[in-house]
């Protein structure tokens, strides 16, 4: 009996403990390391005041709103073409039509479908008289193949409720989508599984076998789930090969899972040689790419994670693009992981002359670019490893920057190099280096590096 009352006692004892700890961690929140924050946005701040005085280069809004010869990367070399030498068709009412009745005149959705009906290719614009318009759409777009939905100068925004993607392109080839501001609104908490059972959709979600697409001088903020995924889809079959896509002089803003880009090709397998590489075998050698995709002259202005976060076989060229990241707040009081690009289960990610401003937790790394064998990064389960050269890059504080495998990412030449404009980031400096960018994303974005900027990487 005694010896039952001192375990009574001491169980008492730690419970009285725990109870007096408690309050300690509900409030013990993680906290932002303040210095890097303060950095960071004088950094971003400087350069957009440094950016306003580049005058020279030529402006988007000053040519005709197709500029498909000069698509840079993947989508360029596959001669994607979107609509052109097809109809044309204007949109002239900012209106859309409730799910499953008839489009309204004149409306995007209209103008959507007519290449559906007509199996034909469109190139869709917008008249002068919708500049700075909203179009709430009330269910998904879904662009058939040979499509321009070009909204360059005109100030369009598509916006939408959380849980209604704005456009999706599955299983699709040669579609353009350029000079879009996408906006979703309102959301707070997490993305899945909530208990009003309106899960968040995508900005634009891209799945299945897809080949010549491009997404070129958009706008992207607060998009639901993620501002553009790039996914065949968990427990779908493996696309066909082809995949050839370019994203470039896009701005994702402020969201907390920016972009997502990969296929199914692990699932809750154990890593191996067959379906997922693990490099750390060194007889493991890479899966032919089935996406290949150029991200080039981006600027990834505060999301929180995803910037991309890149997955099986896919092959990713990410160059001159800046990530600022930083710990996106869902607006219930918590915050997700915090990461630029994360790469893992067998993708090859070729980095070059990218810049990396990354504000996280207090005492935690900021983590630039990384798999799963980078120090201080922590994992999922069933994940391996995947394989990234890095060249060039450049770290703002001391983001980690890694290598896995280098030697077994193709090096990657177009056949017009001069089309991507490589820009050598370490010669500008962090500042200069954002200011040049930021002169060249989103619908007003110029067409050309100014003079300043030109300095060529090797």
């Amino acid at each position: 009996m005694a010896k039952y009352l001192n375990v009574l006692v001491a169980s008492c004892r730690l419970f009285a403990l725990w109870a007096f700890l408690m309050p300690q961690v509900a409030i013990s929140a993680p906290t932002l390391d303040e210095f890097a924050q303060d950095r960071a946005m004088s950094l971003v701040n400087s350069a957009k005041l440094q950016a306003a005085k580049m005058e020279d280069g030529d402006i988007t809004c000053r040519k005709k709103p197709t500029n498909v010869e000069k698509i840079p990367g993947f989508a360029g070399e596959a001669q994607t073409s979107g609509g052109q030498g097809g109809v044309v068709l204007e949109v002239n009412s900012d209106q859309d039509n409730e799910p499953r009745t008839r489009s309204l005149p004149g409306t995007l959705r209209e103008a959507v479908e007519y290449g559906y009906k007509h199996r034909t290719a469109t190139r869709i614009v917008f008249s002068p008289n919708l500049k700075g318009h909203m179009i709430r759409l009330q269910s998904a777009l879904r662009p058939s193949d040979n499509t321009t939905i070009d909204g360059v100068c005109t100030g369009v925004t598509l916006i939408a409720d959380a849980n209604v993607a704005l456009i999706i392109v599955a299983n699709r080839t040669n579609i353009i989508i350029s000079g879009i501001t996408l906006r979703k609104y309102a959301y707070t908490g997490e993305n899945k599984g909530r208990a009003d059972g309106k899960d968040f959709r995508d900005c634009i979600t891209v799945s299945g076998s897809v080949d010549r697409l491009a997404f070129l001088y958009n706008d992207f903020e607060a998009c639901g789930d993620g501002e553009l995924d790039i996914t065949s889809g968990v427990g779908k079959p493996m696309p066909d090969a082809g995949g050839r896509m370019t994203i470039a002089f896009n701005r994702f803003g402020h969201h907390d899972k920016a972009m997502l880009m990969g296929t199914d090709g692990c699932g809750n397998a154990t890593p191996g040689p067959v379906d997922c590489p693990d490099y750390a075998n060194g007889s493991s050698l890479p899966l032919a790419p089935l996406y290949k995709v150029t991200l080039f002259a981006n600027f990834f202005e505060w999301a929180g994670q995803r910037q991309p976060r890149v997955f099986g076989r896919v092959l990713l060229d990410a160059t001159n693009n800046v990530f600022a990241f930083t710990p996106f707040d869902r607006g219930n009081g918590t915050s997700g992981s915090t990461y630029a690009i994360f790469a893992s289960n067998g993708a090859l990610v070729s980095a070059q002359n990218n810049l990396f401003v990354g504000v996280p937790f207090s005492g935690d790394p900021a983590e630039g670019l990384t798999t799963t064998t980078s120090p201080g990064v922590s994992i999922s389960l069933h994940e391996s490893q995947a394989a990234i050269r890095s060249q060039g890059n450049l770290a703002f504080g001391h983001e980690i920057i890694s290598e896995n495998r280098p030697e077994l990412v193709p090096q990657i030449s177009y056949v017009d190099p001069a089309a991507l404009q490589r820009i050598d980031f370490r010669l500008l400096g962090a500042r200069d280096a954002l200011a040049c960018l930021i002169t060249r994303i989103g619908p007003n974005g110029k067409l050309e590096w100014p003079s300043s900027c030109k300095r060529v990487a090797r």
